[in-house]
């Protein structure tokens, strides 16, 4: 996939490059504008579980980030548009954890396990941007394909003071390939 990646982009870059015209320049509006974008966050990813007297679990935040580039057509002093092409990464933690009960219904451990969920993302923006002085307003949609789905669930059940841990993990989760927003 890393090769895959760097093609693209030498190619992208290339093309960028070729499209350029042998006439100076120097006296024309700089209309475009391209660079690096990269920005971090946190991310929680969203599963109905349902409701249950059985079991509690919680949903928690993770780090998230994204990295691209950007390409901006200036059309005024107040007005731009552009899109990027950006490669997302999105993380969640699920911790579910219950009691354990003997045949009669009395609680004798406990059971925690640890759903971590990554989702890697190829999305594309596309935005309107409007200044009002120091201000920027943005517009716009964006497109994703998944490109990677993977989980790691660690497992910890504690019974009559006895510990058994359990590590599993996963790839090509069912989540829908493609999103928009």
């Amino acid at each position: 996939m890393k090769k895959l990646t760097l093609i693209f982009l030498i190619n992208l870059f290339s093309h960028y490059a070729n499209a350029q015209n042998k006439r100076d320049t120097t006296q024309l509006p700089k209309t475009w504008t391209i660079g690096i974008k990269a920005n971090a966050g946190a991310s929680m990813i969203d599963e109905n579980f349902g409701s249950s007297p059985y079991f509690n679990f919680t949903n928690k935040f993770q780090a998230a980030y994204n990295a691209g580039i950007y390409f901006n057509n200036i059309l005024n002093d107040n007005e731009s548009f552009g899109f990027e092409f950006l490669f997302v990464e999105m993380n969640g933690l699920f911790n579910i954890n219950s009691p354990v009960t003997d045949t009669l219904g009395n609680t004798i451990g406990s059971f925690n396990e640890d759903d971590y969920k990554y989702l890697t993302y190829i999305s594309i923006p596309f935005y309107y941007k409007y200044k009002i002085s120091k201000l920027s307003i943005a517009l716009g949609v964006q497109v994703s394909y998944l490109i990677l789905s993977t989980s790691q669930t660690k497992v910890t059940e504690i019974v009559s003071d006895t510990t058994t841990n359990a590590n599993f993990s996963s790839k090509n989760l069912n989540f829908i390939k493609y999103d928009y927003g």
